[in-house]
């Protein structure tokens, strides 16, 4: 968003990114259902025509990396992304078998989804969440969302709960995890 603000004031952005394809959450964190490739990749050829310079697989790690940049560039506009997910808070939750819903969101859009197992539980109500869900049961999980509130109080977007329900996914509601038990 930066880049093409930049961009249409004449300016000629660089993006520095440590993945190797642009887009960021937008292609790791959606899922293609509702954000398809092909769409946002036109939207970053978009960005290429109107002058933003894409440097793929080049992560800015530290601050002499960004000392650099400093040096070498009038201004330099950080933008971390949203790639830390929240903890449970519960004993155990690092076991093996329990991911986070932006891990498995990350590994189903690189075409590289983990061995799910025949249910799944997601824990949230949120969008990351929903997402979740519906992957995995796309994935042929049977799918069980608990969130703690009721389901009007879900956070998610009410069409995408909506959905997940027609696709076959479970609620658990006014529900919430003590531990993880393996």
């Amino acid at each position: 968003a930066c880049a093409y603000h930049l961009a249409r004031l004449g300016h000629t952005p660089e993006v520095f990114d440590r993945l190797p394809k642009a887009g960021g959450m937008l292609r790791d964190g959606i899922p293609e259902y509702r954000l398809p490739n092909d769409i946002l990749d036109r939207e970053i050829r978009r960005l290429e025509k109107m002058g933003v310079v894409f440097h793929l697989g080049k992560p800015v790690r530290d601050a002499t990396q960004m000392q650099v940049l400093r040096q070498d560039y009038a201004a330099v506009f950080m933008a971390i992304g949203a790639y830390k997910s929240k903890a449970m808070g519960v004993p155990d939750e690092k076991s093996t078998g329990v991911i986070t819903g932006l891990e498995l969101l990350r590994r189903a859009a690189e075409g590289k989804p983990p061995a799910l197992g025949k249910r799944v539980l997601v824990v949230g109500g949120g969008n990351t969440a929903v997402d979740a869900a519906r992957t995995a049961r796309r994935l042929g999980a049977e799918v069980t969302i608990v969130y703690r509130r009721s389901r009007a109080e879900m956070p998610a977007f009410e069409a995408e709960v909506r959905q997940a329900d027609e696709e076959g996914v479970r609620f658990e509601m006014l529900s919430a995890p003590k531990r993880v038990v393996t």
